[in-house]
């Protein structure tokens, strides 16, 4: 007779980036989770076409199965996150339906803004946490990838002998991590989300009914170095240093793109500034970046990363660059029990 585990683990989560995969796994305690087991190993899949991908090479599969073995992971079940770069996403409002009639919509609605063959999408949706102006519709976020590039990813693990079970984007499973700590902090007013990738970022706006705006977009200006800012003495919140500095100039581009596109959720949703912005992903600590933002846009930004969400474990000794983290912790905390979950996986 096969007992079951008094303390089971969740499903392994592999969040592929540029020219890396990471992946974690914890156990399931409600209270806080313990991370079992955490590991890096390189992936080409994203490094040649971060928006499309390409097929990885026949090695990779071998050494990602090498590398979990080694690092402690157990099960065969994993999650995976792809960078927001691969995805396309666009807000709409889609007529109130069945699940099923309102997938067809969304599905319909990605061929005609993106311009791909319906037969090439997987598109899923997530609703809106605002109120739409037509009675018989309610806004959504049509989420749309193309098939080539889930099959890219989940051939690999396949080949390492893994079984996919959920796909999702980067910056909502990221976003995830964000909000189960700051929508405490946030009382009834809205926060900005911003996840920074190497080349892209996604700009989200919450309150404590879930998503309201999101937006992803390439990166203009300079793209940085990987340099990351000096932690703070608490890891979960790093105030920025006032004044500007070179490094600030080099991000003014980008900051502009930050502010225009939150002056247009302005106008589309009034009353919609946030109180604050939030910032994680393997690129938001890169040095300049998020001072640039707050001295253009006029709202105190953070850096955040989960580090108060898990026991660290085997990722203490990245305690400090754990916003590199945050997607790849964000899929495996959809596995740990919560009273309530703001985001759910939005591609499975």
């Amino acid at each position: 007779m096969k007992l079951a585990s008094f303390n089971p683990r969740t499903r392994i989560a592999l969040d592929f980036g540029h020219d890396r995969i990471l992946a974690a796994q914890s156990n399931r305690d409600a209270i806080r989770p313990a991370i079992q087991a955490a590991a890096m190993v390189g992936s080409s899949i994203f490094h040649a076409d971060p928006t499309l991908g390409e097929a990885a090479s026949e090695q990779e599969g071998s050494e990602l199965r090498r590398v979990l073995r080694s690092a402690g992971f157990r099960g065969s079940e994993c999650a995976i996150t792809l960078p927001s770069s691969a995805f396309l996403c666009d807000l709409a409002d889609l007529p109130t339906a069945t699940s099923r009639e309102l997938q067809e919509s969304a599905a319909w609605e990605a061929v005609d803004r993106f311009g791909i063959d319906r037969d090439e999408l997987v598109t899923r949706t997530l609703p809106l946490a605002t109120m739409s102006l037509s009675g018989n519709s309610a806004p959504f976020l049509i989420v749309a990838l193309r098939k080539s590039t889930a099959l890219f990813a989940t051939d690999l693990v396949s080949s390492a002998g893994l079984e996919p079970v959920r796909l999702e984007h980067a910056a909502l499973a990221a976003i995830r991590t964000i909000w189960r700590r700051e929508r405490v902090q946030s009382g009834s007013g809205q926060i900005a989300a911003l996840h920074v990738e190497s080349a892209s970022a996604t700009l989200a706006v919450l309150n404590r009914g879930g998503l309201v705006v999101f937006h992803s977009f390439r990166m203009q200006g300079a793209t940085g170095s990987g340099e990351r800012a000096s932690p703070a003495n608490d890891p979960g919140s790093i105030p920025l240093a006032d004044g500007s500095s070179e490094a600030d100039l080099a991000w003014h581009p980008f900051a502009e793109q930050v502010l225009t596109y939150m002056r247009h959720m302005e106008r589309q949703h009034p009353g919609s500034w946030p109180e604050r912005l939030v910032a994680t992903g393997p690129g938001a600590a890169r040095a300049g970046l998020l001072d640039a933002v707050q001295s253009l846009c006029g709202i105190t930004c953070t850096l955040t990363c989960p580090s108060r969400e898990f026991a660290l474990g085997p990722l203490s000794k990245d305690d400090g660059n754990l916003f590199a983290w945050a997607s790849c912790l964000g899929s495996v905390l959809v596995d740990v029990p919560q009273p309530t979950v703001a985001l759910q996986e939005t591609m499975s």
